[in-house]
């Protein structure tokens, strides 16, 4: 009996080690590779506005893809900071997340600036209904990095 409870200690001791390890783990960013695709913000709203988003999510999600594009709006935070780009769409939102590392070059961005990311694709969310003209299509991005630094002030 003695030697089952030792047993289940050694792994549950193991197990928490292992957790806090991949905790602990920063996030890979992505600054090298060649993107999948390659996308202007107005050439993605105009698939985010006529491809399904089946279709999308299933040649799209966890490629690597680069935008380029207006910023429009930032919203930084400690754990991470996320870039909204310009859309004519109003309905359609571009989001990009980053991780906290880059929080200082972040704060760099003037809004309206072009940028120039590389980031993983989480995917497409299309409202229910199309008609609702409360709802809105989110494109969304994670794992960003910055290509280019003319955004510098």
């Amino acid at each position: 009996m003695k030697r089952i409870l030792k047993i289940l200690l050694a792994i549950i001791l193991l197990g928490m080690a292992v957790a806090y390890y991949l905790y602990q783990k920063p996030t890979e960013l992505l600054t090298s590779g060649n993107a999948d695709f390659t996308y202007t913000i107005e050439e993605l709203e105009a698939i985010g506005a006529t491809e399904s988003d089946t279709t999308f999510n299933q040649t799209h999600v966890g490629k690597k893809v680069e935008l380029i594009g207006e910023a429009r709006a930032k919203n930084i935070q400690s754990s991470g900071a996320t870039i909204f780009f310009e859309t004519e769409n109003e309905n359609i939102i571009v989001a990009a997340a980053f991780d906290g590392s880059l929080n200082n070059d972040l704060q760099e961005i003037e809004l309206g600036s072009n940028l120039e990311i590389l980031c993983i694709c989480n995917g497409i969310a299309k409202p229910e209904d199309p008609d609702d003209l409360l709802s809105e299509t989110t494109i969304s991005f994670n794992r960003c990095s910055i290509l280019n630094d003319s955004y510098k002030k």
